[in-house]
């Protein structure tokens, strides 16, 4: 039992914890990147426009993860134009220190942008290109273009890049995933135990939930690392 318990945390650690951690910090620093490129040529208050719906979706998310993990919301902004700390949202929250359960919320705040707006993604293109995601489901291009309307493409291109240029994570979120990952190893520590009766053989976790989070990570770094290459090039073009 012990052998299999140690592959099945090792397992989870890797699938839940190191997967979304190293992507979001790769994400959040690309996405970082281009919004510094933004602001440089378009002005400080570039950023609040161009990713005016991702700020919202941001913050939202921040705010459903505190009220699932019982945190007393003190006071949010959705969305503001950028103050002298280019402070675009943000979502004051306090919790309870004593409670493991709320530490453990922590990390889901920090880390809650990643996965709201990869959500939003997912709908927009659902709603406004779902051929792209039977494309990708099926790695079939044949009918990718099939039916597609222009303003529909239209509507899901502005919006993906609105959502996109909100994914880096700011140092408060970062704090929040710092404080909360101590309590997030132990629940997962728990976890591990019933997992490693269900866990038939080592390939079941990877095969049936940790190469969805890897395609997931891979296709919001794809998107973002494709709207950092489109702005330095209209930057460059611009100079």
């Amino acid at each position: 039992m012990m052998p299999n318990y140690f592959t099945t945390l090792v397992q989870l650690l890797l699938i839940v914890l190191v997967m979304p951690y190293v992507g979001a910090a790769v994400i959040s620093a690309i996405t970082k990147r281009t919004n510094q490129l933004i602001v440089n040529h378009f002005g400080t208050q570039a950023q609040f426009y161009f990713s005016f719906f991702g700020i919202i979706v941001h913050e939202l998310s921040h705010a459903a993860m505190a009220l699932l993990f019982r945190h007393k919301i003190d006071k949010i902004s959705l969305v503001q134009k950028a103050d002298v700390e280019q402070t675009l949202g943000y979502v004051s929250h306090a919790w309870n220190p004593k409670s493991l359960y709320q530490q453990l919320g922590n990390f889901f705040i920090g880390m809650g942008p990643l996965f709201g707006i990869g959500l939003a993604v997912w709908l927009t293109t659902y709603v406004c290109w779902p051929q792209l995601l039977t494309a990708l489901l099926r790695l079939d291009s044949s009918q990718l273009w099939m039916g597609i309307i222009w303003w529909h493409l239209l509507i899901w291109l502005l919006l993906c890049i609105q959502f996109c240029l909100a994914l880096n994570l700011s140092r408060a979120d970062w704090q929040n995933i710092q404080s909360g990952i101590v309590s997030y190893i132990v629940f997962l520590a728990v976890l591990a135990v019933p997992l490693c009766f269900i866990v038939m053989n080592t390939q079941m976790l990877w095969q049936d939930f940790g190469r969805y989070i890897l395609y997931f990570l891979l296709a919001m770094f794809g998107f973002s690392l494709v709207i950092d290459v489109v702005f330095n090039v209209l930057t460059r073009t611009r100079e």
